[in-house]
């Protein structure tokens, strides 16, 4: 036998019998906008976290780039003023080089773009006598007087370069 309260259900409807499902799919589309959510606010964190990784790098390798050009515009200033010989840039550019190991080689050379003076010296392509692989980056440094940066170039063995001029005046003139 059915007690009142069945007559009092079917009373109220359809819709009466439809809240629970309701709620069901409410809290299933809640939980699904709580994760989109979490999703979404993760997804930011990791591009920020990305982007300030990014400009930590870029502002150390900046802070390198300008350590090593003051340092090889030291010394470039005490050869053009006479204060090292051959031997004593060898020694401050060995020197150099053993305290930043980005740095493979520290050359001086003549107004014509011969290497003269080498660091660390060795026999091949960047011996003294022989010319500049990027010889319109020293051209641009012999026509403003400001260091620049060369273009990257591709070695045979594969490896990638890029040369930094600075340059070297001994009485007024470009060295």
């Amino acid at each position: 036998m059915r007690t009142p309260r069945f007559y009092d259900i079917r009373r109220f409807g359809k819709w009466y019998r439809l809240f629970p499902n309701t709620t069901i799919v409410l809290f299933f589309l809640t939980m699904a906008v709580m994760l989109w959510t979490l999703d979404a606010r993760e997804a930011e964190q990791l591009k920020t976290s990305l982007a300030r990784d990014a400009l930590w790098a870029e502002q150390t390798l900046q802070l390198r780039l300008e350590d090593n050009l003051n340092q090889l515009t030291d010394l470039a200033r005490g050869v053009g003023n006479g204060e090292l010989d051959e031997a004593g840039f060898q020694s401050q550019a060995s020197q150099l080089l053993v305290n930043t190991p980005e740095m493979l080689a520290i050359i001086k050379t003549d107004n014509r773009g011969v290497l003269r003076w080498t660091a660390p010296f060795e026999d091949g392509p960047l011996s003294p006598g022989s010319q500049l692989v990027t010889g319109a980056t020293f051209r641009q440094v012999q026509d403003s007087g400001r260091f620049a940066y060369s273009a990257p170039y591709r070695l045979a063995n594969g490896e990638w370069r890029f040369e930094l001029h600075v340059p070297i005046y001994q009485n007024g003139q470009f060295a």
